[in-house]
C-alpha cells in the first residue's frame, strides 16, 4: 500500500517589489502582493540579484540587486518586477514546484525531545516520512536527519514518485514564494488563521478553534472543514496548511562562517545540525567533523556571516529579496501582522525556521511571516516540509 502524499503546485511567477529599502526608515503595512505568472521558464522580471556572500569583516550584505546592470541598493527596485528566485534550482529554471500540503509526519511513534543525539528519540534516519492531514508532525530531528530522510523519498516506490523527481527540505526562498502567492489575489490575501491545536499535539492540517481566534485548544478542526480550510494559504482546501502555527518549520537556510566560505553547523559540538562545518563553541569558531557533509549548494540558501544582535539596517542587508524577511519586516523583532522576527546569528542561532508555534504563551506572534532562528539541532517544536521538483 502506497504511503499517502499530498502536494500543492506553485507556478512560476514574478512579483512587484514594494519594500526594498536598506536604510531602515520604512514601516511596511500588509498589502496585496502583485503577481504575474510567467510562461514556461521565461524570466520576464527586470530585477536581477546575485549572491554577495561575505565573511568576517564585511558589512553582512548577502546579495546585490540591479536593473539593467545598475545597482538598485536603495528603493530603486520598488515598483519593478522580480522573477521569484525559488523558480531557479541550481542552474535549472523551473516552471514551478510542488510543496507538501502539510508538515511531514512519520511512520513511528516516538517522543520528540530537544538536543537528542542522532539515533535517539525521534532523531532517526530510519523514519519513513509521509504527508497527510490529522497526523502528528515529525519533530525532534536535526537538520541533517530531516535532509537525508526526506531526500530518500524519491528512492522508494511506496510514494508513487517518478525516478526523475527531486525531493528535499524547503529553503527560505521556497517559503517566500508560497507566502507571497498566499498574500496576493490568488491566495487568501490576508492574515492566515493559525493551526490551533495545543502546542504539545502538533496535529497537521488543523484550523483555529474559532474564526479570528489565536487561542489554542485541544480539538483539531480538520483541513476539509470551514475552520480547517481557513488555515490554508488560499483560505480553502486547495492551499498549503500548517504555515501559520503548527510547529516551527526547519528550512535549509544558513550562513557562512567567518572565513566567508565554510558553512556554519551549529552552536557547539553537541548542539548542531549534524552537518560538518564551523561551530561556535565556548566563544570560539572551530571546525566540527563528526557529522555528514553538506549537500550540493542548490539544496540550501546561504547568507553572509553575522555574529551578534543587529539593527534593522543590518538585518535588511543580510536578507534577500523574495525570502519573506526584509520586505515584510516592520521592526527588528516583528514582521507583518506582528509576527515574530528573529534573524540568524552565527554565535547562537545559525539556521532559519519559519511559521511559528505557540510562542511562549503569546500566540499573537504566530503567522506565515514568522521568522525564527535555531542552532540546527533536534528540538521538540521543530518539524519540516518537503519540496518536490519533477524534471
Amino acid at each position: 500500500e502506497a504511503i499517502s502524499t499530498m502536494q500543492v503546485w506553485i507556478p512560476r511567477y514574478k512579483y512587484k517589489v514594494w519594500n526594498y529599502n536598506l536604510d531602515g526608515t520604512k514601516t511596511s503595512e500588509p498589502q496585496e502582493i502583485e503577481i504575474k505568472f510567467e510562461k514556461g521558464t521565461n524570466t520576464t522580471g527586470d530585477i536581477k540579484c546575485t549572491d554577495n556572500i561575505q565573511g568576517e569583516g564585511g558589512d553582512g550584505t548577502s546579495e546585490v540587486c540591479a536593473i539593467n546592470n545598475e545597482e538598485c541598493s536603495d528603493s530603486l527596485c520598488n515598483g519593478e518586477y522580480y522573477t521569484h528566485p525559488a523558480f531557479t534550482f541550481g542552474s535549472v529554471d523551473l516552471t514551478g514546484f510542488w510543496v507538501g500540503k502539510f508538515e511531514v509526519s512519520s511512520d513511528v511513534e516516538c517522543t520528540p525531545a530537544s538536543y537528542d543525539a542522532i539515533g535517539e528519540g525521534c532523531n532517526l534516519k530510519t523514519v519513513v516520512p509521509f504527508i497527510k492531514p490529522s497526523e502528528k508532525s515529525w519533530r525532534g530531528a536535526s537538520y541533517s536527519v530531516f535532509n537525508e530522510t526526506i531526500k530518500k523519498m524519491k528512492d522508494s516506490n511506496i510514494y508513487g514518485f517518478s525516478s526523475n523527481s527531486d525531493i528535499h527540505i524547503m529553503k527560505s526562498r521556497d517559503w517566500g514564494a508560497i507566502s507571497y502567492l498566499s498574500h496576493s489575489k490568488y491566495g487568501a490575501n490576508s492574515n492566515i488563521e493559525i493551526n490551533g491545536t495545543t502546542y504539545n499535539n502538533f496535529i497537521t492540517g488543523c484550523g483555529p478553534q474559532v474564526l479570528g481566534s489565536e487561542e489554542l485548544g485541544t480539538s483539531c478542526n480538520p483541513y476539509n472543514t470551514e475552520l480547517g480550510s481557513s488555515a490554508s494559504t488560499t483560505g480553502n482546501i486547495y492551499g498549503v496548511y500548517d504555515m501559520s502555527g503548527g510547529a516551527w518549520e526547519t528550512t535549509m537556510t544558513n550562513m557562512v562562517a567567518p572565513d566567508g566560505k565554510t558553512m556554519m553547523s551549529g552552536y557547539s559540538t553537541t548542539n548542531n545540525s549534524g552537518f560538518n562545518g564551523i561551530v561556535y563553541s565556548s566563544g570560539n569558531y572551530t571546525m566540527y567533523t563528526g557529522g555528514t557533509d553538506y549537500p550540493e549548494e542548490k539544496y540550501y540558501d546561504k547568507y553572509s556571516f553575522y555574529d551578534g544582535d543587529r539593527t534593522v539596517v543590518e538585518a535588511n542587508k543580510n536578507s534577500k529579496l523574495g525570502d519573506a524577511t526584509k520586505e515584510v519586516r516592520n521592526t527588528i523583532s516583528s514582521n507583518w501582522y506582528n509576527d515574530i522576527s528573529y534573524s540568524v546569528t552565527a554565535n547562537a542561532r545559525e539556521w532559519f525556521v519559519r511559521g511559528g508555534y505557540w510562542y511562549e504563551g503569546n500566540p499573537t506572534r504566530i503567522g506565515i511571516f514568522s521568522l525564527g532562528s535555531m542552532s540546527g539541532t533536534s528540538l521538540y517544536n521543530t518539524a519540516t516540509r518537503a519540496i518536490i521538483i519533477v524534471n
